[in-house]
């Protein structure tokens, strides 16, 4: 004949030493409820069984709930319940292959802590996300308004007619589509800048010509005068000559 003496708290150790949080507990139940394991050492030494505690004294009657409509007739699963001590608990539960109920309690402020900090840091993580995106969103916007802003000056300053002026050297170094257009505004006033000279020098040839040609008739007006004079004198003489012949 064998026989073993085995600690009747065995079970109750084995569950007070699983830590769910700050307050959450391991326990073990049987397949009617009763506590196998629990980190209050009464209930064990008392066989504690929920179901029979709310037929009797009508007190934890959510926790019997819950055993007779969700943990003792599933094999496995999650399910929330209020805790005759106060306070929303979510049981997390697994069968052993010989019946018994193996179960994780938590306390829902407990472990919503630790989601309500994740939304935090999350909160914190997408504004500093969003600042940094602001602030290159203007430095991008700086990089593409200001040039252009530049540029439309000096086409305004083009359309006045004032094409003494010439566009920024950093403009036009510049290899983007701003530089291109800077280019374009560029060669437009040297081209327009160019075709104003060679006009300008056209007219300075033109009134040089008007005058040389002004000139010429000036000169032929005194000659037709002298011609005329001695037309005159031609005149006078064959009038003299006929009187005289006369």
């Amino acid at each position: 004949l064998l026989m073993a003496v085995l600690d009747g708290y065995i079970m109750a150790n084995i569950a007070a030493d699983v830590k769910v949080g700050e307050t959450g507990f391991a326990l073990v139940l049987t397949e009617q409820g009763t506590v196998l394991g629990h980190r209050n050492l009464d209930w064990v030494k008392d066989s504690f069984n929920f179901i029979e505690q709310a037929e009797q004294n009508g007190t934890m009657v959510e926790e019997a709930t819950a055993l007779q409509e969700e943990i003792l007739p599933n094999e496995s699963g999650i399910t929330p319940y209020i805790s005759a001590s106060g306070g929303q608990r979510y049981i997390a539960f697994d069968t052993l292959e010989n019946g018994w109920k193996v179960g994780l309690v938590a306390m829902e402020d407990e472990f919503l802590a630790d989601i309500l900090k994740m939304r935090n840091y999350a909160v914190v993580i997408a504004i500093i996300v969003l600042l940094i995106a602001m602030a290159i969103t203007r430095l991008i916007a700086n990089s593409i308004t200001k040039p252009i802003d530049a540029i439309t000056k000096m086409s305004e300053v083009y359309a006045t007619g004032d094409f003494t002026q010439t566009v920024d050297q950093k403009l036009l170094a510049r290899t983007d589509e701003t530089g291109k257009l800077a280019k374009s505004i560029e060669a437009m006033a040297v081209n327009t800048r160019t075709m104003m000279l060679s006009v300008n020098e056209s007219s300075q040839q033109v009134a040089h010509a008007s005058t040389a040609m002004g000139n010429s008739v000036t000169e032929m007006d005194q000659m037709m005068g002298q011609i005329v004079d001695v037309m005159e004198q031609v005149s006078h003489g064959s009038k003299t000559q006929t009187v005289m012949a006369s």
